[in-house]
């Protein structure tokens, strides 16, 4: 399974975990999403369930700042969107909120 992170350069560069995971090669940056992209998309109203493997190849994780996210999450990807199941984030700037995660975390 393919890692891949749209990146919208909104946050900080040293704080910006997608950025972190393409620099150690955990994940490769993309400017376009093929059709079986799983898109993770905290906004769809669709969860992601077990069953969704079948449908795709990759997961793409969308990198903005949260306080901009309604905007880049309106603009529509291809792909599949898919809200994961309630987390609880465990980073500094959003510690313990409800689905407020970084890319690393989602």
């Amino acid at each position: 399974m393919n890692l891949q992170v749209l990146m919208f350069y909104q946050d900080d560069p040293k704080k910006c975990t997608a950025a972190k995971m393409v620099k150690f090669g955990i994940a490769k940056s993309i400017k376009k999403i093929g059709n079986k992209g799983l898109v993770l998309d905290p906004f769809s109203e669709k969860t992601l369930l077990p069953k969704d493997k079948s449908l795709i190849n990759s997961i793409v994780g969308i990198d903005c700042s949260w306080t901009l996210a309604d905007q880049a999450f309106s603009k529509k990807f291809s792909g599949i969107t898919r809200k994961l199941p309630p987390l609880l984030a465990g980073n500094p700037v959003n510690y313990a909120k409800l689905n407020k995660l970084t890319t690393a975390e989602a």
